[in-house]
């Protein structure tokens, strides 16, 4: 009897110590797991495209009397200082430039390139970081943005006219993945010494145009809250440096 009281008291003490060991075992990976998350590139870039998102732009002005002269040999886009904000039907984000210039000619804008970093792309509405990664990962992925093959797209502007003051008619071509496609939107531009403004009036753009079709209603049918909106708005923030 002694010896089975023992035996089984044992058995007790080891499988607390089992357990215990476990659950330290447990702390340890996810005190490791968290560690890596924090440490994680994607997740790296969430502070500061928080602090992009954040960002407030001072809403240029109609200036319809004036006159603009611009820097001689062109500009420079500042790519910490501009952006491009993205709309839809339930979701808002923006992606952020990698590089551009505005090109001059006889101190007149007559051209410009950007080139857009598709990697960046990020959601300013959701404020879970989970729920939020997830809609990032899936823009991201082959169905849609492909970033790992494509990780750039480019705005190349075939012209640009002043309507009247510091407003601009542009027009150019939008490469998104192989296809190009022309887009036409309208842009309030001021110079303030070395200091090129750029901000776009919000101007749409049909994503099937461009081959992207996954979970759109026009090309499969699916329940509502599997569809993502076909129409895309955006509005362009650029700052640029004389060059």
């Amino acid at each position: 009897m002694n010896f089975k009281i023992r035996t089984y008291s044992f058995f007790i003490i080891a499988s607390l110590f089992f357990l215990f060991a476990c659950n330290n075992n447990a702390d340890k990976q996810n005190d490791a797991q968290k560690n890596k998350i924090e440490k994680d590139t994607c997740i790296g870039k969430v502070s500061m495209h928080l602090k992009r998102a954040k960002m407030e732009h001072i809403d240029l002005q109609e200036k319809t009397d004036t006159t603009l002269v611009f820097a001689e040999n062109g500009y420079k886009i500042i790519p910490e200082e501009s952006e491009l904000q993205w709309f839809c039907d339930k979701h808002t984000g923006l992606v952020l430039i990698k590089e551009g210039v505005f090109q001059v000619k006889n101190r007149i804008l007559s051209g410009g390139t950007f080139t857009i970093n598709m990697d960046s792309i990020y959601d300013t509405d959701v404020d879970n970081n989970l729920m939020r990664g997830t809609l990032e990962n899936i823009l991201r992925s082959e169905d849609f943005f492909d970033v790992k093959k494509y990780p750039r797209s480019t705005f190349n502007i075939t012209q640009i006219a002043n309507e009247q003051g510091n407003i601009f008619l542009v027009k150019g071509n939008l490469k998104i993945k192989d296809v190009e496609k022309p887009i036409v939107f309208k842009s309030i531009i001021d110079v303030s010494g070395d200091t090129l403004s750029a901000q776009s009036e919000k101007f749409v753009i049909n994503r099937t145009e461009w081959g992207i079709t996954h979970m759109s209603k026009s090309y499969a049918k699916s329940e509502d809250e599997f569809v993502f909106t076909d129409s895309l708005q955006f509005i362009v923030y650029l700052k640029a440096i004389a060059q």
